[in-house]
């Protein structure tokens, strides 16, 4: 996995990311992100990001099949797109990996001078970015909305195990083009993350956790060894519809095929009626203000949440 090449990096040329990448929640997206994301979305559903966005966990890492971008929070319990957050965007320098990336119109395609520059890189190579993820917010179109976003880019470095070929301090010194040209795909993909998070986080979608046991545990009882764990020794979190749980797992009683999972996660519902005025008045909120509860998790008796296959373990995480 792009993760496990990020860890080799940081762990030689990055020490001051350890504690970000080392705890980040890693959530992996295994299908090319402009196949399955939706371009618009409903009023509803635009409303219910703009107010219950939230990061499932407190740092998170998001791995598709064109990049991966670490999103953490600037303030802990941030809920809301309009937010900022800081965000870390990694991308692979390899001709194979770019041909996953969103085509969206003639300025974002692939072509081959880029596949050219991106072969001259050694075998490993990818490029970091750091910076924050600002203005987030869904824009009206053709009574659809959109998401838009901006990015406030830091800094920029690209190297691979052996070596940094563009330290942080060089990117400084990059002419104003070459600068925007990181920027621009850093906002891309990090927006592109954020969509990805969306659907994780989607009360119609359910988050499963993946882990090898085995492997977790043998790390936990090593002494020496790389200071971040490797994909394989933590969990991998995966998002499943109803359809595809029920063609996973098994129910505890009856027939598989006659069986309905009638599971439902924890998730945020927002009220913005006038109706709920007295509910405002006493959470000390203005008039414009949504009332935000928590609807809590439905966990079925009749399904096993848990199931092994071969050396793994999935497990369906109602409470995130």
């Amino acid at each position: 996995m792009l993760y496990d090449q990020l860890c080799a990096v940081v762990e030689r040329h990055l020490p001051e990311l350890i504690p970000v990448v080392g705890t980040a929640s890693l959530f992996y997206f295994p299908k090319l992100p402009h196949d399955v994301l939706p371009k618009t979305y409903t009023e509803d559903k635009g409303q219910w990001y703009t107010d219950n966005f939230i990061l499932p966990f407190p740092c998170i890492c998001i791995e598709d099949p064109a990049s991966l971008v670490i999103l953490l929070d600037l303030v802990p319990e941030q809920i809301g797109i309009k937010n900022d957050r800081i965000f870390i965007e990694v991308v692979p320098f390899n001709a194979a990996a770019a041909g996953n990336f969103r085509e969206a119109d003639a300025e974002d395609a692939i072509g081959q001078e880029d596949l050219d520059f991106l072969n001259s890189f050694p075998h490993g190579t990818i490029s970091i970015s750091y910076g924050v993820i600002k203005d987030a917010r869904f824009v009206m179109n053709n009574d659809r909305h959109s998401l838009k976003y901006n990015s406030q880019l830091s800094w920029t470095c690209v190297g691979n195990k052996q070596a940094m070929l563009i330290s942080k301090e060089h990117y400084v010194q990059l002419a104003e083009t070459d600068k925007l040209i990181f920027r621009k795909a850093a906002t891309i993909n990090t927006g592109i993350s954020m969509q990805e998070i969306m659907y994780f986080t989607d009360p119609d979608n359910f988050i499963i956790e993946k882990r090898y046991p085995k492997l977790i545990a043998r790390r936990a009882a090593r002494k020496k060894g790389p200071k971040i764990a490797r994909s394989q020794e933590r969990s991998i979190y995966i998002c499943m519809t109803k359809k595809e749980i029920e063609e996973t797992f098994e129910p505890t009683t009856g027939p598989k095929q006659e069986r309905k999972f009638k599971g439902r996660r924890r998730h945020y519902r927002t009220y913005r009626h006038e109706r709920y005025k007295h509910l405002r008045k006493e959470r000390g909120l203005s008039n414009n203000d949504p009332i935000r509860v928590v609807i809590p998790a439905v966990i079925p008796k009749d399904w096993k949440l848990e199931m092994h296959r071969g050396k793994q373990v999935y497990k369906i995480r109602l409470d995130i």
